[in-house]
């Protein structure tokens, strides 16, 4: 007999939050999982594995490898578990399906939970997205077909990563194709690439699946845009000898928990005029300013967000030339260290 979570609605959702939600099923429940993969044009993806992964708790925020599934010749699945294999002891696992990645690189991927012995996985069905990037008047533009040409959903946000090096180069949030990508943004990274992003939510089965569709990779034309700050010498507790903020390399650095500011010192003062900022993070609530001097006082250059972590800002007009430029954090709250992750900041003429 299966037996009946103890838990209200509200208490679920509060332990959902934490990946500790109570599973439904007992250990010696034969379940069954179903559903299809379908291409673009809904056609089937017939013979093709798809991965199955599991997390450790009700969060799939780390999964790890626990099988593959294969489709037969309609592009169907029937996979066979046990209560057992879902569950953490009395917490319900949360488990991955994901189609492979497409020759571009489309992919899909479904998040559950499994709380019943029949579970009906909504259809995995790819998204290209017709994806293609042409050199605009203000910039690259990255052109995309929505989701609801191809999939009847309508109402998600996209969201357009740029990758470059291993590393994402750019995110811009609420993406409507045309996206327009700036040569401030772009920089001179080589073998830049394209995508979108979307997730949604679908209720069934007795669970809720997070779906997320990411496209087809598109590649970017080259631009040459080089930052003013490229190669300078920064400042801020724990700096190594060769600053890794002005490198025009994408790897994150985690700062010292009493970074409040930092500074970038530029070989000669500069007329500035754009500042770029890459994986920025930051405690909230914050307040971050981006200051300039030349020696003496120092200027207002623009004020930040403290919550996204790509930013392209235009400095304020008819400031003086700047030789050092300051970020500064400051908490709303009275509290401190404001500042906690930047991959890189470059400042512009």
């Amino acid at each position: 007999m299966r037996k009946t979570p103890r838990w209200t609605l509200l208490t679920w959702a509060l332990a959902s939050l934490t990946g500790c939600v109570e599973s439904a099923l007992n250990p010696g429940d034969s379940v069954s999982v179903t559903g299809s993969a379908l291409e673009e044009d809904k056609s089937p993806l017939a013979a093709v594995e798809l991965l199955l992964e599991r997390s450790e708790n009700s969060a799939c925020l780390l999964t790890t490898g626990f099988g593959t599934v294969k489709t037969d010749s309609a592009g169907a699945y029937r996979h066979a578990l046990t209560g057992a294999q879902t569950q953490n002891g009395e917490i319900a696992r949360c488990f991955r399906l994901k189609l492979p990645r497409g020759d571009r690189g489309a992919e899909v991927g479904a998040d559950f939970l499994v709380q019943i012995t029949q579970v009906q996985v909504p259809a995995l069905q790819r998204w290209r997205g017709s994806v293609a990037a042409t050199q605009g008047a203000a910039g690259v533009e990255l052109a995309f077909v929505d989701l609801s040409k191809s999939h009847g959903l309508s109402g998600l946000r996209y969201t357009a990563l740029v990758r470059a090096g291993g590393g994402v180069l750019w995110e811009r949030k609420d993406a409507v194709s045309p996206v327009v990508l700036s040569d401030f943004v772009l920089e001179d990274f080589a073998a830049a690439s394209a995508t979108l992003v979307t997730s949604s939510e679908q209720k069934g089965s007795g669970t809720t699946f997070t779906l997320r569709h990411e496209t087809d990779s598109a590649s970017l034309p080259q631009r040459q845009k080089v930052p003013a700050s490229r190669g300078a010498g920064c400042s801020y507790s724990g700096a190594p000898a060769s600053c890794p903020l002005t490198d025009g390399k994408l790897e994150r650095v985690s700062l010292a928990n009493d970074v409040t500011e930092l500074t970038v010192s530029l070989t000669s003062p500069r007329t500035l005029k754009k500042v770029v900022l890459r994986g920025f993070g930051a405690s909230v609530p914050a307040t971050i300013v981006l200051e300039g001097s030349n020696g003496a006082s120092w200027t207002k250059l623009a004020d930040l967000s403290a919550t996204e972590e790509f930013q392209e800002v235009d400095l304020l007009a008819g400031t003086p030339p700047i030789q050092t430029v300051r970020l500064r954090g400051t908490r709303t709250d009275g509290g401190t260290f404001a500042l906690r992750t930047i991959a890189e900041l470059s400042v512009f003429e």
